[in-house]
């Protein structure tokens, strides 16, 4: 009986490396899909929340934010992400995410896990691969509750009438045309609050201070609706899934004009009703 010879054996290597090359894609893609189912429960699992909520404080809807920097001002959700200015606290603090106060979802949720998509993999610093994870991986549509934010008169906030305050303000568009929890790329999400810029024609790119959606699963971005309803939508612009390695590129790209980006105008067709 005889061995292999040496070119018999590098038939073999070279069909089990074609093999492992036609594959290991596949294989990618299958996590990614599974990822994205996962992601997208934890969307609907905010929104029952977010629902429950309104039941429980008479259609009352939790807002996005409604003051900055006040800590007893309701807001869906506690804690700042931002890669500039978070504390070490909020980035890997799961117990923040549960905490009761005004507006909080947390009560109402069983896990600190729902905040987190499961393909989001960045960390406590903002452009390695060290340190723990960061706890949150979503925002809710500044729309509700917040708009441009509040202004002041006599020391006294003056919200935005387009903001939706209620479940009864989903009227000219109704809830189902307006979107919620997003999942939010990493290096915009901030306060918990997706902020979109509304008023006028969408700009011409996801910069200027508005933030930009998520594209971990296969260029796809799970999201709910008003209604409870999610779906994993799908960006078409080959510009929108972003993908940075420095602040040096999130700045170059902030810099380059991004005309009729069609994924930009669908979210901000969602995001509000201009006859509010």
């Amino acid at each position: 009986m005889t061995g292999f010879t040496l070119l018999e054996l590098l038939v073999v290597i070279s069909i089990i490396a074609i093999l492992a090359g036609l594959l290991l894609p596949a294989l990618g893609r299958a996590r990614q899909q599974a990822q994205a189912v996962v992601c997208l429960g934890n969307v609907k699992e905010l929104a029952v929340a977010w629902h429950l909520y309104a039941l429980d404080v008479r259609d009352w809807l939790s807002p996005a934010e409604s003051i900055a920097n006040e800590p007893t001002a309701p807001r869906w959700v506690e804690g700042n992400l931002s890669h500039v200015s978070a504390t070490p606290s909020d980035l890997t603090n799961r117990s923040l995410l549960l905490q009761p106060g005004p507006g909080r979802l947390g009560p109402y949720l069983a896990k600190a896990e729902v905040f987190h998509c499961p393909g989001d993999d960045s960390r406590t610093t903002a452009w390695g691969r060290s340190g723990p994870r960061r706890v949150r991986s979503y925002e809710l549509n500044c729309y509700i509750g917040y708009a441009e934010g509040p202004s002041f008169r006599n020391g006294q906030p003056i919200f935005s009438p387009a903001a939706f305050y209620r479940l009864a303000d989903f009227q000219n568009k109704g809830p189902g045309e307006i979107f919620t929890f997003i999942d939010t790329h990493e290096l915009s999400i901030a306060t918990g609050q997706f902020r979109i810029q509304g008023g006028w024609a969408p700009p011409r790119s996801w910069d200027g201070g508005y933030h930009w959606a998520a594209s971990r699963h296969g260029r796809r971005c799970p999201l709910t609706f008003a209604d409870g309803h999610g779906e994993v939508h799908k960006w078409r612009d080959p510009r929108t899934p972003l993908s940075y390695h420095s602040y040096e590129e999130l700045r170059t790209h902030q810099d380059q004009p991004q005309d009729d980006n069609a994924d930009y105008a669908w979210l901000w067709e969602r995001a509000w009703d201009p006859t509010r």
